[in-house]
């Protein structure tokens, strides 16, 4: 039609289409071409209009700062509704960018209400709300309530006229409706006890399922909880077995120490100065060949530990080694101190060094370390 302002018009109308749709993109589109064609008419009217809702459209995509300058540009118009808008709608950005000041000073600038009432008094009461205000939040809720009461009765008073033209006519719809009403009754009310009685089974046998679910659900937890403490028995009675297993081969290995210790013992005592002390009071020789079994029997029952540590730490002295031996063999601190013609004292003294050849830290036991060596 070569008619530029049905041309604005259409490209507006399409764009709110796509912008009820959620389509911004293809919205703001045509809110360019529409931009473009009114530049070139200078009518302000169609301007404000189409500047608004490109401003609308970067205001519902959050870009507040793109939404204000549009909204800026907006032109004044002589209609006063216009112009309201334009205010109403910087006002609105201004509270999304928590600047309450120039929100309330573009509020102020609005004259004429009109549609936008209810909107308008949500703002002041977002405002109050923002600021903590209650009373004023309250106030301007309760404006919000009469606004819609008051649009909602206009809206009734100019449908009215049109309510009482169909009247009549609605009148005998409304006849004709009972009659068919009355004849369809008794087939709804059959229907509505038949759909009745299926919800009542419907929701009995889906109690009856949950119910047996649930018991089967107990069952298999039930089942669960038994495996998991027959395993947890099962696992104490392997560790029982392997800790009486190694008590039984310490206990062994230490009787056949203590008797080869008690056979030394015998024979020595027809030598003299074998396991007393000499005239000199010093420490007797060394029982080589109680020393020389001991070595043997740990070696055999702990993958030859004596000569592990010899090799891995060259710094241990024979007499460390067997102290290490006999202490892993469970032996007293008493009975290593008899073995090796020394005071208790002593015992504690040498290992104290043994720990310190193997650079052992505080918290770490000798004996475990012997054990997992």
């Amino acid at each position: 039609m070569n008619d530029k302002s049905s041309t604005i018009l259409s490209n507006l109308y399409i764009g709110y289409s796509y912008l009820y749709l959620n389509k911004a993109d293809s919205a703001q589109s045509y809110y360019n071409k529409a931009e473009k064609e009114a530049s070139n008419i200078h009518n302000p009217t169609l301007i404000s209009v189409v500047l608004r809702n490109i401003g609308t459209v970067y205001f519902q995509q959050g870009d507040y700062p793109k939404a204000l300058r549009v909204f800026y540009s907006v032109p004044l118009t002589a209609n006063s509704i216009y112009d309201s808008n334009k205010y109403y709608l910087i006002a609105n950005v201004h509270i999304k960018t928590n600047k309450l000041d120039s929100a309330k000073y573009y509020l102020g600038k609005v004259t004429d209400l009109h549609e936008i009432a209810p909107d308008y008094y949500r703002l002041w009461q977002t405002i109050a709300e923002k600021e903590n205000n209650i009373t004023k939040a309250l106030y301007y809720a309760n404006k919000v309530s009469f606004a819609i009461d008051s649009l909602y009765k206009k809206k009734l008073e100019k449908s009215f006229a049109g309510f009482e033209k169909k009247y009549k006519y609605q009148g005998l719809q409304i006849a004709n409706q009972n009659l068919t009403i009355k004849n369809k009754q008794r087939g709804f009310l059959l229907l509505l006890a038949l759909l009745t009685v299926s919800i009542f089974s419907g929701l009995f046998l889906f109690w009856r399922l949950k119910a047996k679910k649930n018991e089967v659900e107990y069952q298999k937890d039930l089942t669960n909880k038994k495996q998991k403490l027959l395993e947890i028995e099962q696992e104490k009675t392997e560790k029982e077995r392997e800790n009486n297993a190694l008590l039984e081969r310490q206990l062994k290995l230490q009787s056949i120490l203590l008797l080869n210790l008690e056979q030394h013992r015998n024979h020595s005592a027809k030598q003299t100065g074998l396991w007393g002390k000499n005239k000199n009071g010093t420490k007797s020789v060394e029982n080589k060949v109680f020393n020389e079994e001991l070595l043997a029997c740990m070696d055999m029952e702990y993958n030859n530990i004596s000569q592990r540590l010899k090799e891995t730490y060259p710094e241990l002295s024979a007499n460390d080694i067997i102290t290490c031996c006999m202490m892993l063999a469970g032996f007293e601190t008493g009975m290593i101190a008899s073995v090796l013609n020394v005071q208790n004292e002593s015992v504690f003294t040498r290992r104290f060094r043994i720990r310190k050849k193997l650079k052992l830290e505080e918290s770490e036991k000798l004996n475990h370390f012997l054990e997992v060596f």
